[in-house]
């Protein structure tokens, strides 16, 4: 009677939710201390070993399901629950059960099975699709804490829009490793370490960085086109800048606001060597910025019509991803 009230109170605890898995785990030492008493106050001499057939049955616990002990032999930890923190097994008095409960897991729905059937002979006798779906809900399981780990700082660094409000459908997206899962999982990764060392950067930015290095083109960090001031030095006599930079701008014919405009209207901008030159591309042409001392100066320029087939290939990227 004991044994069955508190079945009956760890039930109503558990299903309305006033328990966390550490209590309920608390509850089952409980139960099986009492049910251990009362095996020797009754007289029973043996007991049978029970495991729940589900995907939360660790790999400790499972081989043991259906087996039988003696009373006297009992070792809590080693053929008696609790086996290991938040064990979740029983035990019962030996004898024949027409059915049991088994967790479909494909559906999630509890089934009724042979009674006799035991953990290691429910998890062989599975389909190919109820095993692959039983090996991905127990990944699911056994790796939640990291995860859950993880998916915190993918959402913190990346923010919700990259990575999604949905914890489970973070764990689908990792283990369910269809093609488009393992494709915005690897690119999830990716970004990851590339905002964590350019934090301006945004997904467009590193697919635009990925796509190029991936075509053997290297042309420094992709990066938002922030629109910071720079000058065009005129006097061609008191800097190499300005020399250059006059004489592109003669041989092209082109104005001081074009040269301008392509930096202003750019759609990413290219940091090389080590943040000290920038490169602005925008569909009308480039422009290319360095720091002179204190201040930036532009460096060169080239239109459209002077875009070369590298140069190309990069607006097509580029084009491709940025807003």
């Amino acid at each position: 009677m004991l044994c069955r009230n508190i079945r009956l109170v760890l039930f109503i605890f558990i299903s309305n939710g006033l328990c966390s898995s550490d209590e309920i785990c608390c509850f089952n030492k409980i139960f099986n201390g009492v049910y251990n008493k009362t095996f020797y106050e009754v007289g029973i001499e043996k007991y049978q070993y029970v495991a729940a057939l589900s995907e939360r049955t660790c790999d400790i616990c499972g081989p043991l399901d259906g087996q039988v002990f003696k009373t006297a032999d009992i070792q809590e930890g080693v053929n008696y629950p609790t086996m290991h923190p938040r064990c979740r097994c029983t035990t019962t008095i030996v004898m024949d059960y027409n059915t049991r409960s088994a967790r479909n897991p494909i559906t999630g729905k509890s089934e009724y099975i042979d009674g006799d059937v035991t953990y290691n002979e429910w998890r062989k006798n599975m389909s190919p699709q109820e095993k692959q779906a039983f090996d991905l809900k127990q990944l699911k399981i056994k790796n939640k804490s990291s995860d859950k780990k993880q998916y915190e700082q993918y959402k913190e660094v990346l923010g919700v829009k990259n990575v999604g409000r949905s914890f489970d459908k973070w764990q689908e997206m990792k283990y369910n490793k269809t093609e488009e899962n393992v494709k915005r999982y690897d690119e999830l990764k990716g970004f990851f370490e590339y905002k964590n060392k350019y934090n301006s950067a945004e997904l467009e930015h590193y697919r635009i960085y990925r796509d190029l290095k991936s075509s053997g083109i290297n042309i420094g960090i992709a990066l938002p086109a922030n629109n910071m001031p720079a000058y065009i030095l005129k006097d061609e006599n008191t800097s190499r800048d300005a020399y250059h930079i006059m004489r592109r701008m003669k041989e092209r014919n082109i104005t001081d606001d074009e040269v301008r405009s392509y930096k202003d209207n750019a759609k990413v901008m290219f940091s090389q060597w080590g943040g000290q030159r920038r490169v602005y591309y925008s569909d009308m042409g480039v422009s290319v910025i360095t720091k002179n001392s204190e201040q930036w100066v532009f460096k060169t320029v080239w239109r459209k019509e002077d875009f070369d087939n590298t140069t190309e290939k990069i607006l097509e990227v580029v084009n491709k991803y940025a807003k």
